[in-house]
């Protein structure tokens, strides 16, 4: 698969500063990897639980989701990962093995999924929220197991199907309650 030069380069300068920083700093980003995302997939669980609002499941359904699909897709594109396709030294994390692929990422899908879905469903906290699935994406560059163009592409998909899953429990939503969805809507004094 292409990787593109910039995305190649990007990586390679991120990686091999990443590789210097204190020991500390690379136990927070192995650590904050896992962590957040499992935090981002809690957080709509824990609102379901105070509001018993089946709404409140969608981000978890779309970081679910997403993490299966990126996983399906990594299969059709076979991108090799960057630590083990480019000539850098060195990463935080141990280069996954062969067969184990990098395009797209499905840490940055999933958490792009849950972040998105939480700021649609609820205002409260979605900058918090948003900054967290940033960082997790950002992670995993910084660890060395993706270029950046598997981050972006993976957090542009999260963000699109969460926004595709909020929309249709929307419009579920609305079909139960008997309110017109878009395809019952009438128009007002003869207009739309």
């Amino acid at each position: 698969m292409w990787t593109g030069d910039l995305s190649a380069a990007w990586y390679r300068s991120i990686a091999e500063w990443a590789v210097g920083l204190p020991g500390a700093v690379h136990h927070l980003a192995l650590l904050g990897t896992q962590g957040l995302l499992v935090l981002l997939g809690l957080l709509p669980l824990v609102l379901f639980a105070r509001t018993r609002d089946l709404r409140a499941l969608v981000p978890v359904v779309a970081g679910v989701a997403g993490w299966f699909l990126s996983q399906a897709a990594k299969g059709l594109f076979r991108q090799e990962r960057p630590c083990a396709a480019t000539d850098v030294a060195a990463t935080i994390a141990e280069c996954p093995p062969p067969g184990d692929w990098s395009f797209p990422s499905s840490h940055a899908t999933a958490a792009a999924a849950f972040a998105i879905g939480w700021a649609l469903l609820r205002r409260r906290g979605t900058g918090l929220v948003v900054a967290l699935a940033v960082l997790v994406a950002a992670s995993r560059v910084l660890i060395g197991v993706h270029y950046p163009h598997d981050v972006l592409v993976g957090f542009a998909f999260g963000a699109a199907l969460a926004t595709a899953l909020v929309r249709l429990s929307a419009l579920g939503a609305r079909r139960r309650a008997g309110a017109p969805g878009p395809a019952q809507e009438r128009p007002r004094n003869g207009r739309w």
